[in-house]
Parts: structure tokens; C-alpha cells; sequence
């Protein structure tokens, strides 16, 4: 399997069912700090590549991880994870954002190049299904800087429309 076609599955099946089925062990790196979320995320995509017959080895991962503080409060702290997986060789750059906080369930959203743009989607989890809403869309013709800064723009601006409603 190419390291392109295992990104798209780290996107849209193995870290959103990581996240979002059993956020346990993903709260538990947190809490920890960011180097035990980079092994967390670092575990997920070895497991990915070993059951597809693979090895971390011969496709290394280095993501760049960030958190934004959105909220925090007596009450209540809110928290964007941003993962971003630079473009390397034929690969396109990858997208990832993960919402979360004491008083709200994960949020899941993955930013997946579509020809010249990125198309900004939720992945939601019912029982065992995940399933895809897609949140907009993000120009190629800025710098790659500019296009993360703006996919987590896009996935704070959905979550706030959705906070605004309940």
C-alpha cells in the first residue's frame, strides 16, 4: 500500500474511529502532554500500516500537532487538536482537527486534497458507522500556511454555528 493510500485511510477510517468511538486513550496522551498525543497518533498510524501489511518503517510519520484554546472557563475548557501531515514526495498535505472539551463528545473533522483544493469534512460515529458531512472547501491558491490556518478557521466556524443552535 502507498503511503498516499494509507494517509487517506488514517484520515477517513483510522483516526476518526480512534477518536471518536473510545476517545479514552486519546484523553489519556492528552493529559499527559503533547508528546504522549504525537506517540498516540504515532500508534494509530502504526497499527494502520501493520494491518495493511506494512511497517511504521517504511512509511514514517511525522505530524505537526497544535492545540487551540478556545474556551476555558471555572466550568468548562474547549480545545481544537490540530494534525497536520505536511506534503511529502507525491503527497498532498493532510488535514485533521479534533474539537473537544469537558462539557461536549469529540468532533472529528479531516481535510482531504480534491484536485487543486482541500475539501473540509465531519466524520460522525453511529453505532460502527462513520459517516461524512461535507463542511466547505479551501482554495489551493493560497500558501499551504494560509490553507491550515483557514481549514481550522472552517472547523471553529462549524462548531460555533453548532453551539449557536443548542
Amino acid at each position: 500500500m502507498t503511503t498516499k493510500e494509507l494517509r487517506e485511510l488514517f484520515i477517513t477510517e483510522a483516526l476518526p474511529h480512534a477518536m471518536l468511538d473510545d476517545p479514552t486513550a486519546f484523553y489519556d496522551a492528552f493529559s499527559e502532554g503533547e508528546a504522549e498525543v504525537t506517540a498516540f497518533l504515532t500508534a494509530v498510524w502504526e497499527t494502520l500500516c501493520v494491518s495493511h501489511g506494512d511497517t511504521l518503517a517504511a512509511h514514517p510519520f511525522f505530524p505537526d500537532v497544535a492545540f487551540w484554546l478556545v474556551d476555558e472557563t471555572e466550568e468548562n475548557f474547549t480545545c481544537m487538536m490540530d494534525v497536520y501531515l505536511p506534503a511529502s514526495g507525491a503527497c498532498a498535505a493532510y488535514y485533521q482537527a479534533l474539537v473537544f472539551g469537558a462539557a461536549m463528545d469529540p468532533r472529528y473533522f479531516g481535510g482531504t486534497p480534491k484536485g487543486n483544493a482541500v475539501t473540509v469534512t465531519e466524520w460522525t460515529m453511529t453505532g460502527d458507522t462513520l459517516t461524512a458531512t461535507a463542511c466547505g472547501s479551501l482554495d489551493a491558491d493560497i500558501s499551504e500556511d494560509e490553507r491550515r490556518e483557514r481549514f481550522m478557521e472552517q472547523v471553529y466556524a462549524v462548531c460555533d454555528a453548532y453551539s449557536a443552535e443548542n
